[in-house]
């Protein structure tokens, strides 16, 4: 039942989308430290990048943890803390492929093969648009660095 006004009404409808946004912060947030303190840096294209952590944040508010989205939950949760991002397996999938099985975290040297194949179509870095501008952190190079596509 709602107040005279329609508050509790709105407040109701929009919690589901509160605890949504609140777990998209948290997850960037997460990713953004990770990346900052850690050997890696995020998959080199920030569509992907969005994708993951879309799927993160959607089983952080489903299952209250942050599975990774390559995997079926179910499995996931099976494992315990094992496909909890980050996840594990991913060290040994980044020393086997360049990347992680979710394409969120990728070694150095994969996300500088990646820009240079870039390089001949043009000057910049080719995802460049997708990131705000905000949020964008040249680099020395004066590209965007793929540290912050998530922020």
């Amino acid at each position: 039942m709602s107040d005279d006004d329609g508050r509790s009404d709105d407040r109701r409808s929009r919690e589901p989308e509160d605890r949504r946004d609140a777990a998209l912060r948290r997850v960037r947030r997460f990713v953004a430290t990770y990346v900052e303190k850690g050997k890696y840096e995020l998959y080199p294209e920030p569509a992907v990048v969005e994708n993951v952590v879309q799927g993160l944040a959607d089983n952080l508010v489903t299952h209250g943890r942050r599975y990774c989205p390559c995997a079926p939950v179910e499995e996931s949760m099976a494992k315990g803390s094992e496909m909890v991002c980050p996840c594990k397996p991913h060290h040994a999938d980044i020393a086997r492929q360049g990347y992680c099985d979710c394409a969120l975290f990728a070694s150095s040297e994969f996300v500088a093969a990646e820009r240079a194949k870039l390089r001949p179509h043009g000057p910049s870095d080719a995802h460049e648009d997708i990131e705000p501008a905000s949020s964008a952190a040249p680099t020395d190079a004066g590209r965007t660095s793929s540290r912050s596509a998530i922020e």
